[in-house]
């Protein structure tokens, strides 16, 4: 009998870990000024208008923690194959919904990009989305050779 994982908690946790890259990437963009607000930043707007580092890094927390979540239960339902396309354009998806929803739909000027800010912004996503998904491909998806 082998130890038990509680996968989706792990799911979680990797989620976390891979939005790391896209945190220091977008902190990279702002230095060079392609953007004007980190990722985690972004998040934070969901709460307040001008957005906090300190709080960005908590609900970065929880939104890569629930993105985690649906990247676990994904191949449930569209499959394995390619999953880090599928991870990738998930994860583009949901950082697009975050800008749409509390950006745009709320008026939040700070959200707003330009074209390079967009880019940016999207590279981050596309980055933390190929992290998410190889991480949670490789060790909660592949069988390990033995």
């Amino acid at each position: 009998m082998g130890v038990k994982f509680d996968k989706p908690l792990i799911a979680m946790i990797l989620s976390i870990i891979g939005a790391i890259p896209a945190g220091i990437f977008s902190e990279i963009m702002i230095f060079f000024r392609f953007t004007t607000i980190s990722a985690p930043k972004a998040t934070s707007m969901m709460f307040i208008r001008e957005g906090s580092l300190a709080l960005g890094v908590l609900s970065h927390i929880g939104y890569s923690a629930i993105l985690g979540l649906f990247l676990y239960y994904t191949p449930k339902f569209v499959g394995i194959d390619h999953y880090l396309i599928k991870a990738v354009f998930i994860s583009m998806f949901a950082e697009a919904i975050l800008f749409i929803v509390f950006g745009t739909f709320m008026r939040n000027e700070y959200m707003i990009q330009n074209a390079a800010g967009n880019y940016s912004q999207a590279s981050a996503a596309a980055i933390a989305g190929l992290v998410r998904g190889y991480l949670i491909k490789r060790y909660l998806f592949e069988k390990p050779n033995s």
